[in-house]
């Protein structure tokens, strides 16, 4: 017999909150690939001998998962959800998702992504920051508009998934 506690939903807060995450993530790829996008991930993009296969077979158009940098941190490897690639212009651009649709600690992420945008720690041309939910503290929004200012690097925000979609299609060709 159930608890009467029991919600019916066995799932951690947590660890719901990292799959809604995930699902957001995967409505990105998603979209992008319905636009003409090809997606691979970059142990493959990396790998010399899947890599020239690879360049052979797609357009124009990459978009390369879980790509990871070194942080602001001695000796550590970090990862982003993702970077687009266009082989035409060479436009690059790091892409971190985010998603809080409940009080938490995805928010305070956020400082430490800018962090490493201003130590150049990214060799992109620029950095999409797509946060998704209504949870995020007040005056986020406003605290990375004042942070831009210190990093050279362009950055774009978007609050939904089909803008940072759009935009992206904006530098296809």
């Amino acid at each position: 017999m159930a608890s009467i506690f029991d919600t019916g939903d066995s799932m951690h807060p947590s660890a719901r909150a990292k799959h809604e995450g995930m699902a957001k993530e995967q409505a990105f790829e998603d979209l992008c690939i319905s636009s003409g996008i090809r997606c691979v991930k970059y142990k493959d993009f990396k790998n010399q001998k899947n890599s020239i296969q690879l360049y052979k077979e797609i357009n124009n158009n990459i978009l390369i998962k879980s790509v990871p940098y070194e942080s602001i941190y001695p000796d550590s490897m970090c990862r982003t959800e993702f970077v687009y690639y266009n082989r035409i212009t060479n436009y690059t651009a790091r892409i971190e998702i985010k998603k809080q649709s409940h009080p938490g600690s995805t928010d305070e992420k956020i400082p430490y992504i800018l962090r490493n945008a201003q130590e150049g720690k990214f060799s992109e041309n620029e950095l999409i920051l797509i946060f998704i939910g209504d949870a995020f503290r007040e005056g986020m929004y406003q605290w990375i508009e004042e942070e831009r200012k210190n990093i050279k690097m362009p950055i774009k925000v978007f609050r939904d998934v089909m803008s940072g979609v759009f935009y992206i299609k904006g530098k296809m060709i």
